[in-house]
């Protein structure tokens, strides 16, 4: 969440009288399933990494959920419901409390899954940038880095 504000917009999003040209996620509801794998999965991997039964804390569980729903309500108020936002602000808010989940407070966890991008994105900004070039960004970031289309159904009909 904290990267997208600091990254901006993309270019091509608004036109020069400032009214926003939408430029859809390419599957919500693929978006919404692999982030939400992605959380449940990490109760699992940060309660037991206590590594045995009586290590286990439920302060662990509990810290975890209050930054995920840090993050989440972040991402609500500053990406104005975006979906994009609010499934990558819960996975943010979770890998923020990991290494202090079995000490702090619920409330400071809640706190610091509220700012886990700026901690992060912040620094990546001033020292090594996080914006692609600007024919990157035109063919998306499936495609300039990883070279894989994000819709290759559409490719193959000879649509962008």
């Amino acid at each position: 969440m904290g990267a997208v504000i600091l990254l901006g917009a993309r270019r091509g999003h608004y036109h020069k009288d400032g009214r926003i040209i939408g430029i859809p996620p390419s599957n919500i509801p693929f978006l919404a399933l692999g982030t939400w794998i992605l959380c449940v999965g990490w109760f699992g991997f940060n309660v037991m990494s206590a590594q045995s039964l009586d290590g286990m804390s439920g302060l662990v569980a509990i810290n975890s959920l209050m930054a995920m729903v840090g993050g989440i309500l972040s991402a609500l108020i500053i990406g104005r419901n975006d979906p994009g936002f609010v499934h990558n602000g819960a996975l943010a808010g979770l890998v923020a409390v990991c290494a202090g989940s079995d000490i702090i407070h619920p409330i400071g966890a809640l706190i610091i899954g509220a700012i886990a991008g700026f901690i992060i994105y912040g620094i990546l900004k001033i020292t090594m940038g996080i914006r692609l070039s600007a024919e990157e960004e035109y063919l998306g970031a499936d495609l300039a880095i990883h070279k894989i289309s994000a819709n290759p159904d559409m490719d193959m009909r000879g649509g962008r």
